[in-house]
């Protein structure tokens, strides 16, 4: 006979009477069960806000995200991307050029923005973007002299934009050298190829332009 299996039903499932160890006994299994579910209930929430948070970050930003640590922008350097590219853990690599602009419309609405310029072909979001509303047409390039932009819904929203219509982006340093130089600003014209809708938990929306207009 097995003393420990003989020990612990004559604690648990005694018939002859209910003895104080009997009921502290059942107190304590039942606390420890409620507690352990708790517990596992808990953490599973947290698991999953964690996956719906992470989803959210992951759909706007990569995994990695290499920048300059002395300026705003870095060189690109083909040699050091296809020595990240031959990593195994790498799905893709893709350059990008990202700041401040202030967009400006024919009815006087200014508002200022973050411009983000890419490479289409490359790029795994705007990929994605492109995969989920293929009747829209996604090109950046120049054409008729104008370069292309895709814009947030939010954005489309708020100043009725459609597509084929233009605005004009002024860079920081354009506005700057307008003030102290007492001269025109650079003004860049895009038209409007595409929207996209994206949960995003940064604050701002994006506009996503060619690199080479970008630059």
């Amino acid at each position: 006979m097995n003393i420990i299996r003989f020990i612990s039903r004559r604690y648990l499932f005694s018939k002859k009477h209910v003895s104080l160890i009997s009921v502290l006994t059942g107190i304590s299994i039942g606390g420890i069960t409620i507690g352990t579910a708790l517990l596992i209930i808990i953490l599973s929430v947290f698991n999953g806000f964690f996956d719906v948070i992470r989803g959210y970050l992951l759909s706007f930003d990569p995994d990695i995200r290499v920048e300059s640590a002395e300026g705003n922008s870095m060189l690109l350097d083909s040699e050091k991307m296809n020595r990240l590219r031959d990593l195994e853990e790498v799905v893709t690599v893709a350059p990008y050029i990202e700041g401040k602009v202030m967009l400006a419309l024919r009815n006087g609405s200014n508002e200022v923005i973050t411009v983000r310029g890419i490479h289409p072909e490359s790029n795994p979001v705007f990929l994605e973007l492109r995969g989920e509303r293929s009747g829209q047409d996604y090109g950046l390039a120049v054409r008729d002299g104008k370069p292309g932009t895709v814009v947030s819904e939010v954005l489309v929203n708020r100043y009725r934009l459609e597509p084929g219509d233009e605005f004009a982006l002024l860079s920081p340093t354009g506005m700057r050298r307008a003030l102290t130089q007492f001269s025109s600003p650079r003004v860049s014209r895009f038209e409007v190829r595409g929207t996209y809708d994206m949960h995003q938990l940064v604050e701002g929306e994006i506009v996503y332009i060619d690199l080479r207009a970008a630059q």
